[in-house]
């Protein structure tokens, strides 16, 4: 099977050659993150604390083969594995990230670039909310940054040089809002004030922070655009 796949891509890039227009590569990805998440506040008598949560889901990246700057990233199929509502896992709607660096660094004398440099920011909704906006008092807005591994793809690409990014990994920050407000619940979050915490919940935005891998993922990748 996997010879199969691997022919078909070649002869695909082959046929296409430079007159390609656009290439969608496809990552395994996932990410650990530490996240203020609100329990049982229902009648605003809840409270806040930090819980670790798995998400996984698909990056796509996909490349310009004319513009250089038109690398886009997007994401699909974001689960969390660790946090349920009404026995079901919290699912998320991605936004088409912002802010993309996808870069190789190395070497201007041997003219060798194979170590991936990336970064990103990325919005995720997630389908517990009442609103169907993304905004930062119901939505993960996330920073990503990473490095990672590459390897020659030339035989399976079909174009001599070739070159894949097959793995990064690095750190993730970034805020998650309760989304109490939209549901008309007192936010167990406060500002902090100079002697103490600030009465009024006059902000609902907490900080989250953890890490992230996407690991490439060759049966899916290689999806040409005319």
């Amino acid at each position: 099977m996997k010879k199969t796949v691997a022919a078909f891509l070649m002869s695909a890039f082959c046929a296409v050659g430079v007159d390609a227009s656009r290439i969608t590569d496809c990552y395994d990805f996932k990410m650990s993150v530490k996240v203020p998440r609100v329990y049982d506040n229902m009648s605003s008598t809840g409270y806040r604390k930090y819980q670790t949560q798995k998400i996984v889901g698909e990056m796509l990246v996909t490349y310009d083969t004319v513009d250089p700057f038109g690398t886009t990233i997007s994401f699909r199929n974001v689960v969390n594995r660790t946090h349920k509502i009404g026995g079901e896992n919290v699912v998320y709607i991605a936004e088409p990230a912002t802010a993309v660096r996808w870069n190789y660094i190395g070497s201007n004398r041997s003219g060798l670039f194979k170590t991936p440099s990336v970064s990103f920011d990325a919005e995720l909704w997630p389908t517990y909310n009442v609103v169907q906006k993304v905004e930062e008092d119901n939505s993960l807005i996330l920073s990503f940054a990473g490095r990672g591994s590459s390897s020659s793809s030339s035989k399976w690409r079909g174009r001599s040089g070739s070159r894949t990014v097959t793995m990064v990994n690095g750190s993730v920050v970034g805020t998650l809002g309760s989304g109490c407000y939209d549901y008309g619940h007192l936010s167990p979050t406060r500002i902090i004030g100079p002697f103490s915490p600030w009465f009024d919940v006059l902000s609902d935005v907490a900080s989250v922070d953890g890490t992230w891998k996407a690991k490439f993922n060759r049966k899916k990748s290689g999806i040409v655009e005319d």
